[in-house]
């Protein structure tokens, strides 16, 4: 306890040191598990990244939720944007603190700038200008988020027109396929029937040309045997 008070600790996290409750036993594997569980570990990754103070959210929009209680912005408010824009109306770099789930956490040498901020959660204390630029952040926050529904809106529907034309193209392509599967052998037949009758007709006018060929060479034949035959009459 001497130590301790020698020191300026924020918080005191009592540990079991060992199971059977000895003095001057620290066992690692028994209180490792207890750090875990109690958050020291993660606090102590908070501390080591360089934001060792915190805020609830809750807090400070229980201070300063009272300035806009007559905006319209402060309906259906959240206490992470209300936060954020609490803040920056208040002047401090976005670089200087960390919005978590829950909490807002502080670099290093602003706890002065914290107490600062709370200690003016009465509206008298705070001049309508900052109550107007707390206002117009949470509006152009609000703004901001409801162009970007609208514009994952607008992304979603492309997509459900593109998904029902490629369906469509699909259904289609389907439709084809099956009636060319339907078809195929009907069509191969019919095919197959005129091309019969193609060669059949070939062969017919083929067969005609040759007949033909014969007839007159049959009959040149005739013409010059007459020829021969009566070369030696004159009438």
């Amino acid at each position: 306890m001497d130590t301790l008070r020698q020191t300026t600790p924020h918080f005191v996290r009592c540990v079991n040191p060992n199971q059977f409750k000895r003095p001057q036993m620290f066992d690692a594997e028994y209180v490792r598990p207890q750090l875990r569980c109690g958050g020291i570990i993660e606090a102590l990754r908070v501390l080591k990244l360089g934001y060792p103070s915190r805020v609830p959210y809750a807090d400070i929009h229980g201070r300063f939720g009272h300035l806009l209680k007559h905006s319209p912005s402060s309906s259906h408010s959240n206490q992470k944007d209300f936060a954020e824009a609490v803040f920056l109306a208040f002047g401090l770099d976005p670089k200087e603190y960390q919005l978590g789930l829950t909490k807002v956490f502080f670099r290093p040498g602003k706890q002065e700038f914290l107490e600062t901020v709370l200690s003016q959660a009465d509206s008298s204390s705070i001049s309508p200008d900052t109550i107007r630029r707390i206002a117009s952040i949470m509006v152009r926050k609000r703004l901001r988020r409801a162009v970007a529904g609208v514009k994952l809106l607008n992304r979603f529907m492309r997509y459900i027109k593109t998904q029902r034309a490629y369906r469509r193209i699909t259904d289609f392509a389907g439709m084809v396929t099956m009636v060319t599967k339907v078809l195929k052998w009907p069509l191969y037949n019919v095919y197959r029937g005129r091309a019969a009758l193609t060669l059949q007709a070939s062969l017919k006018a083929r067969v005609a040309v040759m007949d033909r060929e014969k007839l007159r060479r049959g009959a040149g034949t005739i013409v010059r045997y007459a020829r021969f035959a009566f070369a030696g009459f004159t009438v």
